[in-house]
């Protein structure tokens, strides 16, 4: 077959259905998704690795600019999984 991996776009949205997920966490998913794609999956369980993530996804939150893009992307990610 030809089955491919989600993209962390499909995988944040997957998460986006699920009941009890606040928007910080998707937001650290979504960031923790992007960053292991382009660094390597194998690297997600890594104590270091989640150091970086929440370093990220602190960073963006902080900045204005930044914040209200991820909030936008999650709005979307919530729109599109329903």
């Amino acid at each position: 077959t030809n089955r491919r991996d989600p993209t962390p776009i499909e995988r944040a949205q997957a998460l986006a259905a699920v009941e009890g997920i606040d928007d910080r966490q998707l937001r650290r998913a979504l960031i923790q998704g992007l960053l292991g794609d382009q660094l390597g999956g194998e690297l997600i369980n890594e104590a270091k690795f989640q150091q970086v993530v929440d370093r990220v996804t602190e960073t963006l939150e902080a900045d204005a600019g930044s914040a209200k893009l991820l909030d936008r992307m999650v709005r979307e990610l919530r729109a599109g999984g329903r």
